[in-house]
């Protein structure tokens, strides 16, 4: 891979002198999915190089429209991609240079007050920018920013919430492989089943990152230098993008303050629609977590704490009343 590398960049007018590979998985600070470079050149620079994983079509052109769309209509701070290749659906690739940082997830614990709470208001002002982009549509994108199908379910696109929340969260349910979680599946049906008819729903789509996660952010001198990993982006509800918001920071109340300061509001019915992402991301990680550790004790020790959550909703929504 490093002289298949090498090669591409000679081709860029680059002399390679180290080729990196990043560790994989969530628990090492890597892609969890695509296997990801950083690279040394003569020219004193240093770029990231990330190939993507066949079996995602569209993957990669998603994420080249969204960026693009960002750089161009908004103030994120996003990467400036320098060269890619989608012309080989085996060997599809992204390249940028290297921006300076910190993975945010990495040093939020142990940041002063303050300083943690600029982050909190650049995060949601990251959501503000992303709400401006409306669409009427909910799917990912073509390079040419029409709205096609999921990259993650290869359906849609869809017109109402309810048949896209229905849709993803049955593909979830399939990919339930394993034969001690396949015991839960008739209860995240029912819950699907009695939950979704009374959720109140919105057409009011935006534009999502899709995985709004520290880990995707980079912390430099006192704020966030870059947001990064747009494959996962979207035209939706932007219930994902809230949800991880509240999961990485503990002080809710200085969220709300956040977002009432600078005049966002969440998106409409999002609390009672948090049950069922809840039992989403669950399904989700019975069905992929596998594939997002490098080490199998810390693979263990998550899954061991997924199960004790979905017992505690199962205790908390009693799908028999």
């Amino acid at each position: 891979m490093k002289e298949k590398i090498k090669a591409i960049f000679k081709k860029q007018g680059l002399r390679v002198l180290s080729v990196t590979p990043l560790s994989k998985g969530i628990d090492k600070g890597g892609g969890v999915l695509n296997p990801l470079y950083f690279v040394k050149c003569s020219n004193k620079k240093e770029y990231v190089f990330r190939i993507t994983k066949a079996w995602w079509k569209n993957k990669t052109v998603n994420e080249l429209f969204v960026i693009k769309l960002l750089r161009e209509t908004t103030k994120i701070p996003v990467p400036n991609i320098l060269f890619y290749d989608v012309s080989n659906p085996k060997f599809e690739y992204l390249c940028w240079q290297k921006i300076p940082g910190e993975a945010l997830q990495k040093v939020f614990p142990i940041l002063k007050k303050e300083q943690k709470r600029r982050c909190i208001d650049q995060m949601i002002f990251f959501l503000s920018e992303l709400q401006k982009l409306r669409f009427d549509k909910i799917g990912s994108f073509d390079l040419k920013g029409n709205i096609v199908q999921f990259v993650d379910l290869r359906k849609g696109p869809y017109t109402d919430y309810k048949t896209y929340l229905e849709a993803e969260y049955k593909e979830f349910l399939k990919r339930i492989k394993e034969l001690r979680f396949k015991k839960y599946i008739p209860f995240f049906k029912k819950f699907l089943e009695k939950e979704l008819p009374k959720l109140p729903m919105s057409k009011d789509f935006q534009l999502t990152h899709g995985d709004f996660d520290m880990s995707n952010m980079l912390y430099h001198k006192g704020k966030i230098n870059a947001l990064l990993d747009f494959e996962w982006s979207s035209s939706c509800i932007p219930d994902s993008d809230y949800n991880h918001l509240y999961r990485n920071v503990k002080n809710k109340n200085y969220v709300k303050k956040s977002l009432a300061k600078q005049g966002i509001q969440e998106p409409y019915g999002f609390s009672q629609r948090f049950p069922l992402y809840e039992m989403k991301r669950l399904a989700m990680s019975f069905g992929a977590y596998h594939t997002w550790f490098s080490d199998k004790k810390k693979a263990k020790d998550f899954i061991r704490k997924k199960i004790a959550e979905l017992e505690l909703l199962k205790a908390k929504y009693d799908i028999n009343k």
